[in-house]
């Protein structure tokens, strides 16, 4: 960000663009032809739309008729595809809980699936709740979702006291598809689901779920007429406005994001001078571990059309392009947050070759040089299934690093299971010049409509690093991973659904040592008024441990038992309890208690509010320091985590944040590590740590894209060895007032 005298005159461009706004449109009810967008579904168009009211149970995933009378219209125009649903309900009956976008819906609400090229390879999600609130996504893959993508699509729902209705609207150009020249019709796939809130049950049409593996390939397919779409151009500029109170100072940023669509199947997009600091803050994580944490994307540009990009496995345990590495830190000997020059993409889908490009460079923050990044990833289409590559280059030049990964993946489909390859290569090209090679293969078949089975084989040698443009959470490892489930229902009166579990994973690593075998077995029962009961055993055998020590050697641990249980009220009513007890092994022979209670309420349809708190006590935490040693520690752990949030009216926005935890650690323990296991060296040193961060922000929301936000944040954090200042109301005010950042920022963008 430019600091300075600027302020003044960035404030007068705010107010203008933020009065021409407020002038111009409130997008309360918008006009698309002849619909409007108010979920009455009282157009004449909606008289003789297609009609679905084949709606099954699918959740429980029984296949009967729905007990609920719900029927989907749909139809299309040279604008889009315009879906609506009435859903027959009692008044008292129904949830209204307002939720935020893309978070936890506890009102009732329906879900449309819309695969747009007919492939069965990707597909968009779009959820509209009663409560107004909303959320999208997209699968890949079978059923990997994502909700990290916004698009650009109209909602809105009605009632009376017969029936709650949403209606919907997605434009052409909200997704890439392919348009021949004289093709008269256009084939895509569709799923319409309802969700009733304090049932806890969904209906579906056609009858399958986004849980099943071959979800994709299962959705009901339909046939509109073929439109010509007119190229499309959408400019987002973005005025970002930030005061630092710890240093005093003022910095604006004035930049924009560019998507130009020349036709149906080609997007290209820019961002110029971006503001990516993001408007939500990510969870916060007490990690002493030496995995990393992987957190999720929620920039715009790297979220929208990514799919095609996004190669990972189920479990994010990798992920080759992880574009928060894209502007997160400087390379070099100090660290500061990095900024983003410019970035590309081009991404085009084809009957038989979908490619894509990205590129990205960062700014020279001070005598730190910037990194650039480029992907490319092609995917060839076949009968059931695809053959993909994918290329990433990542230019380090202040600490004089190339790396290059290289992924060849392939996808075969049946009607009852899935089958994925992927092969892995990377090159690091700096002191110590290496390459690395990797073997990933995931199975699932289905049994029957309940039962399923699966493997993953997992082969990652030494060298191989994704860590400059993705991620992994470890390699030089050999796994091979089984699991089984069924579900069954209607038991007796009094249970409704119970899902069984069972898996293991043998682990070995590359230099011959036996990891630590895994065993586990879940079960989550649901009785007929919406309770849901969980129980989980986790057994780990004894075995090596290779990671604990940071890179100074392996150790041989014990083995260690977890024991999860969880009890869940209706999720539909106004307040719902969760109580989690966790009974645990983390050490050498010691046991873990935890418990977590959350509650949710809403105060009213508009206004709800929700609170967590973790509390741990453990008589044996064994760590590594990152010095070659191991630490043994007696702790104790505090978290909170309080969310507020209030619908101020159709278009506006106030939710709040909180979280902290805090760790009080007694030393128990110092071991150094040699061939013949751990030896004592005395008494480890007492520490505690503590965190705080805090967020408030008000949006008030105009269209996709454009809105406007005030945001003050607030983080903090404490470290001491003198447990004296430990406990944890002492770790709290701490936290509060050792202040790293405190930050209020005014955005602003708007798509033309």
């Amino acid at each position: 960000m430019q600091t300075k005298r600027l302020w003044p005159s960035a404030v007068f461009i705010l107010l203008r663009l933020f009065g021409f706004l407020l002038l111009t449109n409130t997008f309360v009810v918008i006009q698309a032809a002849e619909i409007t967008i108010d979920g009455k579904l009282d157009e004449v168009q909606w008289q003789t739309a297609q009609i679905i009211d084949d709606f099954v149970f699918t959740d429980p995933d029984t296949g009967e008729p729905a007990d609920e009378k719900t029927q989907a219209r749909f139809f299309t125009d040279e604008k889009g595809l315009y879906i609506g649903f009435v859903n027959h309900q009692n008044w008292d009956e129904r949830t209204r809980i307002y939720n935020r976008q893309d978070q936890l819906v506890r009102s009732d609400f329906n879900r449309v699936v819309v695969d747009f090229e007919g492939k069965g390879s990707s597909a968009f999600e779009f959820t509209v709740a009663l409560g107004g609130g909303f959320g999208e996504g997209i699968y890949v893959n079978g059923n990997q979702f994502s909700d990290d993508w916004e698009g650009h699509w109209k909602f809105a729902v009605s009632e009376d006291k017969q029936a709650w209705y949403s209606e919907i609207f997605l434009p052409w150009n909200i997704a890439l598809y392919i348009s021949k020249e004289g093709d008269k019709s256009k084939k895509m796939g569709i799923w319409f689901n309802r969700v009733i809130s304090k049932k806890g049950s969904d209906y579906s049409f056609p009858n399958t779920h986004w849980s099943r593996s071959n979800f994709l390939r299962e959705l009901y397919p339909i046939q509109s007429e073929a439109v010509d779409v007119a190229p499309n151009f959408t400019f987002i500029p973005q005025l970002t406005l930030q005061y630092d109170t710890q240093r005093q100072k003022q910095e604006y940023n004035l930049g924009g994001d560019l998507l130009y669509r020349p036709s149906t199947d080609k997007l290209f997009m820019a961002t110029i001078m971006p503001d990516f600091g993001t408007a939500d803050a990510d969870e916060l994580v007490a990690n002493f571990s030496p995995v990393e944490v992987f957190f999720p994307e929620n920039r715009t540009f790297f979220t929208e059309n990514h799919s095609l990009f996004d190669l990972k496995d189920n479990k994010s345990k990798f992920v080759l392009v992880n574009t928060r590495r894209i502007g997160a830190a400087t390379d070099g000997a100090v660290s500061v947050p990095a900024k983003l020059e410019y970035a590309g993409k081009f991404v085009s889908v084809g009957t038989t070759v979908d490619s894509g490009l990205m590129y990205a460079s960062e700014k020279d923050v001070g005598a730190a040089q910037g990194k650039t990044f480029f992907v490319a990833r092609s995917k060839a289409h076949l009968q059931e299934g695809y053959v993909g590559s994918l290329l990433t280059v990542t230019d380090r030049p202040e600490i004089e690093r190339k790396a290059y990964s290289v992924a060849i993946d392939l996808s075969l489909w049946s009607q009852e299971g899935v089958f994925d390859v992927l092969l892995l290569g990377s090159r690091i090209d700096d002191q110590l010049w290496s390459t690395g090679t990797g073997l990933y293969l995931d199975g699932k078949y289905a049994l029957n409509r309940g039962s399923n089975i699966s493997a993953q084989l997992t082969l990652f040698d030494a060298q191989l690093d994704l860590n400059d443009a993705g991620f992994i959470e470890r390699n030089n490892i050999k796994k091979l991973e089984l699991s089984a489930d069924t579900t069954l229902y209607d038991l007796n009166d009094n249970v409704y659904e119970l899902y069984l579990e069972a898996g293991t994973a043998f682990n070995r690593n590359f230099d011959g040592e036996q990891l630590a075998t895994s065993l586990n077995v879940a079960g989550t029962l649901k009785d007929y008024d919406a309770w849901e009961y969980l129980f989980e055993l986790n057994y780990k055998l004894s075995g090596v441990d290779d990671l604990i020590s940071f890179g100074f050697g392996s150790v041989n641990l014990p083995s260690q038992k977890d024991i999860v249980g969880q009890i869940a009220t209706p999720s539909g009513s106004n307040t719902q309890f969760v109580f989690v007890w966790n009974y645990y092994q983390e050490g050498l022979s010691g046991w873990t208690h935890a418990v977590e209670p959350i509650i949710r309420y809403a105060f009213n349809d508009s206004v709800n509010m929700e609170l967590s708190a973790n509390l741990l006590e453990s008589n044996d935490w064994l760590i590594g320091n990152g010095l070659g040693q191991l630490e043994r520690f007696k702790r104790s752990f505090r978290e909170l985590d309080l969310k507020f949030l209030w619908l101020i009216s159709q278009n506006q926005e106030l939710n709040m944040r909180l979280q902290w935890n805090g760790l009080s650690a007694k030393g128990l323990e110092l071991f150094n590590i040699s061939e013949q296991g751990l030896v004592s060296q005395g008494r480890a040193e007492d520490f505690a740590d503590s965190q705080l961060s805090m967020q408030l922000k008000y949006r008030y929301f105009f269209a996709p894209f454009s809105d406007v936000m005030v945001v003050y944040s607030r983080q903090g954090s404490i470290f001491t060895d003198d447990l004296s200042k430990a406990n944890f109301g002492n770790l709290f005010d701490y936290s509060f007032r050792g202040v790293k950042e405190d930050l209020v920022t005014l955005k602003v963008r708007y798509a033309f």
